[in-house]
């Protein structure tokens, strides 16, 4: 990553802690966690790592996960219908254009099903995720700016290394109706 072999640089964000802390996550909300979903799309180059990182946090809290290949829209219907039989404890979803762009199924499904579903990014948590880990749209945006800059400065993208993302946040969805607040004699944030 410090010496890209081509003419292009870029931001990663992949890193195995993340996947293994989206797991334990899950398995702190879900104490009784005996499988879990991990909705991915294949053809997405970061999902085999996203996946493997996965499985191996997930075995060894001794949980097993339950792979959910999505290809095209077209799959979700035949992805969770599964589901309603064979339950899960959960779900962990990496987030690829695909998955992005059908979050509104996802979270139909997830709150249909009462399903805890730990995502990557804020704004999936701010649209119904229970809890999202992961990096910020504003550390993305400022490192790609400073690349950029290098680069229209005279730098060759092949001289600016890749940068690793290395701040992350965690969200947490719990809406509690207005209704319940007010008559609280004491909210403890």
């Amino acid at each position: 990553m410090a010496h890209p072999t081509s003419n292009v640089t870029g931001i990663e964000s992949l890193a195995p802690e993340i996947d293994a802390k989206r797991v334990e996550l899950l398995k702190g909300i879900v104490p009784g966690l005996t499988r879990v979903a991990a909705l991915y799309t294949p053809n997405d180059q970061g999902a085999p790592t996203h996946l493997k990182y996965t499985e191996d946090a997930a075995r060894a809290l001794g949980v097993p996960v339950l792979p959910l290949e999505v290809r095209a829209p077209a799959d979700y219907d035949s992805v969770f219908a599964p589901l309603a039989a064979t339950p899960i404890g959960g779900l962990v979803m990496f987030t690829d254009p695909l998955t992005w762009a059908n979050w509104k199924r996802v979270a139909d499904f997830m709150v249909a099903n009462r399903l805890p579903t730990v995502c990557e990014f804020r704004q999936l948590a701010e649209s119904g995720c229970l809890v999202s880990y992961g990096p910020t749209f504003d550390e993305f945006d400022r490192r790609v700016a400073s690349q950029v800059d290098r680069i229209l400065k005279g730098k060759k993208p092949a001289d600016v290394p890749y940068e690793q993302v290395t701040r992350f946040e965690l969200v947490i969805n719990i809406t509690i109706p207005r209704s319940v607040l007010a008559r609280a004699n004491e909210v403890i944030q």
